[in-house]
């Protein structure tokens, strides 16, 4: 039997949903992952990572959304303007990089960001 993976689908339109995929094409479930539409702050979302425990984030109104893997919403990460992007980096993945619109600005986190599926291939 074919393996069921999640696929976060975090293109627009709002809210985010969260599809069952099993094999290669068969979606068995889809579902709201998360829902964006709050509040009225600028942001749309954008640049979706995942960190070494699983939690998922993701630009959206007002910063950088943190989500628990059941897609409930732990936090907002706020910067002084509006985020566009970001990344995991340093050598440890626990430094935040966020794009915003005029500046690029860093947050040092707990908890790492997963490695770039390019990385682990690099290393084989």
């Amino acid at each position: 039997m074919p393996p069921v993976a999640t696929l976060l689908d975090f293109e627009a339109p709002l809210p985010r949903t969260a599809n069952r995929i099993k094999g290669f094409r068969l979606v068995v479930e889809r579902s709201i992952f998360a829902d964006l539409n709050e509040g009225t702050e600028p942001g749309i979302p954008d640049g979706l990572k995942i960190d070494s425990i699983g939690r998922v984030y993701c630009t959206g109104p007002g910063g950088i959304w943190v989500m628990a893997p059941d897609g409930k919403r732990i936090g907002i990460i706020r910067w002084p303007e509006q985020a566009v992007n970001f990344a995991f980096g340093g050598p440890d993945l626990r430094t935040v990089l966020c794009c915003a619109h005029t500046s690029v600005y860093t947050l040092r986190v707990k908890v790492p960001g997963n490695p770039h599926p390019w990385y682990k291939l690099r290393e084989q």
